[in-house]
C-alpha cells in the first residue's frame, strides 16, 4: 500500500471573519477580493499542469449571486448582521460564485465540499442550527455534501451531519500547541508535519490534519498582510527554504511509512507572493512521487472507503 496525500483549501473570504470584525478591519483580506481570486487562478493553473486534485471547502453563501441579507433561521441573534444583503459586484468578499465556477471548469476533477453555509461554529450552536446550515448547503451546492470541514475545527454533531449524507470530515490531531508566545513562536518554526491514516468514528471517516495551516506558512505571510515582526527578522528566503523543507519532509514520511498526510490552508493565505516558491516546489515533487506510484493523491470524498 502506497502512502496518500490529501490537500484541502478553505474558501471563505469575508465569511471566515464575519463574527470577529468587519472585512475592512481584517488585515489578512484584500479590500475587493481580487488578490484572493488571482491566487485561486494561479493555484488552479498549477494543479492543471501537474494534475493535482484538491478538496475546496466552500462556505455556501459564497455561491449566491445576490441576497437580501435576511436569512431566517435558529441562529444566535445578530449572526447574519455582517451580511451586506447586496450582490457579487458590490461585495465580492461575501458573494463569489465566480470562484466556484472556476473550480468546476478546471481540467482537474477537484472536489467541492462544505464549510457550512455561513461559517457557523458547529460545537457552539444548537443542533437545529447545524441542520439548518446543511439544509441551505443542499440548496446551493448539493454535490458538496459528502465531505465537510467544520469552521475552526468546531466539532459538529455526528448524527446531524450523517443525516445530510456527510461521511468524511477533517479534524485536527491532538497536538501539544504551546500557549506561551515564545514557545509557540519556536513551535511554529520547528514543528514537524503530523502524519496518520484516517480513522472511522461513529460511521464517519475523520481525516486528520494539523490545527495550524500547513500548505502555507504563517511566518511567510498572513494573506495580503505581512507576518508578525518576530518572523520578519529572519530573511524571507530563509523562511521560504524552511517551509519548503517542512512540506517535503512530511511528504517524504508519508512515502516512506506508507501513511496519510493532509495539507491545508485558507484561500486568503495564498494571496501573497512569499508563499508560492515552496508551494510550487511541493506540487512538482508530489506529482513526481505520484507518477512513480509512490503515493496516491486522494480528495476527501475518496477517503470514505478507508482503509
Amino acid at each position: 500500500m502506497a502512502g496518500q496525500v490529501t490537500i484541502s483549501l478553505e474558501v471563505e473570504l469575508g465569511w471566515g471573519f464575519h463574527d470577529l470584525a468587519p472585512p475592512s478591519d481584517i488585515p489578512e483580506l484584500s479590500d475587493d477580493g481580487k488578490a484572493e481570486r488571482a491566487a485561486l487562478e494561479r493555484l488552479l493553473e498549477l494543479c492543471d499542469e501537474f494534475e493535482i486534485p484538491i478538496s475546496f471547502d466552500v462556505v455556501g453563501h459564497l455561491l449566491l449571486n445576490t441576497c437580501s441579507g435576511n436569512h431566517k433561521g435558529p441562529h444566535p441573534e445578530g449572526w447574519f448582521d455582517a451580511d451586506p444583503g447586496t450582490n457579487v459586484d458590490r461585495d465580492p468578499l461575501f458573494y463569489a460564485p465566480d470562484l466556484i465556477e472556476a473550480i468546476r471548469e478546471s481540467n482537474v476533477d477537484h472536489e467541492i465540499c462544505t464549510h457550512t453555509f455561513s461559517h457557523i461554529l458547529c460545537a457552539e450552536v444548537s443542533r437545529d442550527v447545524v441542520d439548518w446550515e446543511l439544509s441551505k448547503v443542499e440548496e446551493v451546492h448539493p454535490e458538496s455534501l459528502t465531505s465537510m470541514v467544520p469552521p475552526r475545527h468546531s466539532d459538529p454533531p455526528r448524527d446531524v451531519i450523517e443525516d445530510h449524507g456527510i461521511s468524511v470530515i477533517r479534524m485536527p490531531f491532538d497536538e501539544a500547541r504551546p500557549s506561551n508566545p515564545i514557545r509557540e513562536y519556536l513551535w511554529t518554526l520547528l514543528r514537524n508535519h503530523p502524519v496518520g491514516d484516517p480513522v472511522d468514528i461513529e460511521g464517519i471517516t475523520e481525516t486528520r490534519s494539523s490545527s495550524l495551516m500547513t500548505l502555507t506558512a504563517t511566518y511567510l505571510s498572513r494573506g495580503v498582510a505581512n507576518p508578525h515582526l518576530a518572523y520578519r527578522v529572519l530573511p524571507r528566503r530563509m523562511r521560504q527554504a524552511h517551509h519548503e523543507q517542512f512540506l517535503l519532509s512530511g511528504l517524504k514520511r508519508a512515502v516512506r511509512d506508507d501513511t496519510s498526510i493532509h495539507y491545508w490552508s485558507h484561500l486568503y493565505n495564498l494571496a501573497n507572493e512569499s508563499q508560492w516558491p515552496p508551494i510550487e516546489t511541493f506540487i512538482k515533487t508530489l506529482a513526481n512521487h505520484h507518477k512513480a506510484n509512490e503515493i496516491s493523491i486522494v480528495p476527501m470524498r475518496g477517503l470514505n472507503s478507508w482503509p
